[in-house]
């Protein structure tokens, strides 16, 4: 795959490097993917656009995966604990702690009582070694390809949901650029069952490294160093890569 400079590109997605012989093949199909399955009313694909959406998108993402990891020990493992069988009675207890297991995790999430320790540290783990195993990817799209004021399925139910949803949603996807349904920049996507041809992809480079971690690290680096803003615009990002700065520090002393 042909290699273009981070500063030549307009539109980033990002993948696993075990995807790259794929998607020299066949392109980037639209799908449903592992997160927004039952979220998203549609096959997609999903990209950022520019440089300071890329470094938002992952800043929602790590307070996406703050909730999930909660979502894990407060729900999901409760409900696996549960002695089900099939009685009408059991499946209706069953269904009622499931119930009130989201009601508190959306009440705790929207009043920002869920975070702990432990799961900062989780997420930021999981996030080190995941973009230590991404690149990005530059598409060269048209009008044909998207539609800029297309709309964010999950920001449709976001404007029509109840005060705690409404939080529950607001605290992953942060602030809003635009106050109504239409997609935000750091979480574009194609039209629907659009498919990226090989010949529209080519793997981004920054400093002569792919790796999506490298390239993260020294966006963020040489954006900071003419914006100290970033640090309060993307708190949670300027977290986890404090903690990875400080892990090299240690691994390096």
């Amino acid at each position: 795959m042909k290699k273009i400079d981070l500063i030549n590109v307009e539109f980033f997605h990002f993948t696993f490097l075990s995807n790259l012989n794929s998607i020299e093949k066949k392109g980037l199909i639209s799908q449903f993917g592992e997160h927004s399955r039952g979220v998203e009313k549609k096959p997609r694909v999903f990209f950022s656009k520019g440089t300071d959406n890329l470094l938002k998108c992952i800043d929602v993402w790590i307070r996406y995966l703050y909730v999930m990891k909660y979502k894990i020990e407060h729900v999901q493992k409760p409900l696996s604990e549960f002695d089900y069988n099939k009685s009408i009675e059991n499946g209706i207890m069953y269904c009622e702690l499931e119930k009130k297991l989201i009601h508190e995790l959306q009440e705790n999430v929207a009043s920002n009582r869920f975070l702990t320790d432990d799961i900062k540290k989780s997420v930021f783990e999981k996030l080190r070694n995941d973009f230590n195993n991404r690149v990005y990817l530059s598409l060269n799209l048209d009008e044909e390809d998207f539609d800029f004021e297309d709309v964010d399925d999950i920001k449709e139910y976001f404007f029509n949901a109840d005060n705690i949803t409404k939080n529950y949603i607001g605290y992953m996807y942060g602030d809003l650029e635009y106050p109504s349904s239409k997609m935000e920049p750091w979480n574009m996507h194609t039209k629907t069952n659009k498919c990226i041809p090989p010949e529209k992809i080519s793997l981004v480079s920054k400093n002569n490294e792919t790796n999506a971690l490298s390239i993260i690290l020294a966006l963020y680096k040489e954006k900071l160093k003419t914006n100290k803003s970033i640090k309060e615009k993307l708190p949670d990002l300027s977290e986890w890569i404090e903690y990875i700065e400080n892990i090299s520090f240690n691994e390096n002393f």
